[in-house]
């Protein structure tokens, strides 16, 4: 019976996740428990289990602290896939490394984004909702830090495409029909998108951009005029 509840609680999530989709640590939470109450079960019928408990505890410790540095193509978008980077790339995501990792890109890139919007002009963001490679601050985490800025967000994993206007946890437009954003006819577009980047060097092609690592802006003048990214016509009108 106990036998059959771990595998009814575990199997059918982990065959869903093989064959469809894992993309972060969170998305596996629905099986950390049991496997956790399964190796408490496993150490507890081990003879040295005081022994066992401890060796575990010091492993996940040294893992999460990287106290050996794990090896640099951990990080590299080229490696390919296998078991061993498989392993190499979920410690990492497991550690405290990532973790400060993630926070320190998000205050980099508040900085950032304090530095570069202008007193003297209007300004906007105008992001994306996902990375390919390099992670970013997602507009989530700026909204919750700026809660009066508005996010244009890109919505290009979307069918159909569409961009919204976020402030905080209002949406205040969503445009399918046509995919365009009315900007001001003079001020700074922030580009909070991921760096090198596709989308990014398009970004480039058509806008002299500028910016620090992590937000690039480009500005907007009496005489600039429309221009298209990914499908999204930009309109100096307002």
């Amino acid at each position: 019976m106990i036998v059959a509840f771990f595998f009814i609680w575990i199997i059918p999530g982990l065959i869903v996740q093989a064959m469809v989709h894992v993309d972060a640590p969170g998305h596996t939470l629905h099986s950390v428990a049991a496997l956790c109450v399964l190796g408490g079960y496993v150490l507890s019928r081990l003879h040295a289990r005081e022994f066992a408990l401890g060796a575990s505890l010091l492993v996940n410790a040294i893992f999460f602290l990287d106290f050996f540095p794990l090896p640099a193509a951990v990080n590299d978008p080229n490696r390919t896939p296998s078991i061993k980077n498989a392993i190499l790339f979920g410690s990492f995501e497991a550690s405290i490394g990532q973790v400060r990792y993630l926070d320190e890109t998000t205050r980099s890139t508040l900085r950032e984004i304090q530095n570069f919007a202008p007193k003297d002009r209007p300004s906007l963001i105008i992001t994306t909702d996902a990375y390919v490679d390099q992670w970013f601050m997602n507009w989530r985490i700026g909204r919750y830090y700026l809660p009066e800025q508005d996010f244009w967000i890109l919505q290009n994993n979307t069918k159909p495409n569409r961009v919204d206007r976020v402030r905080r946890d209002l949406v205040l437009e969503s445009r399918e029909t046509p995919l365009e954003i009315p900007i001001f006819r003079e001020g700074r577009i922030l580009w909070l998108i991921e760096p090198g980047s596709a989308f990014h060097k398009h970004i480039a092609a058509v806008q002299n951009l500028m910016g620090g690592k992590y937000v690039f802006y480009s500005d907007i003048t009496p005489d600039s005029p429309p221009f298209t990214i990914d499908g999204v016509q930009i309109i100096p009108k307002l």
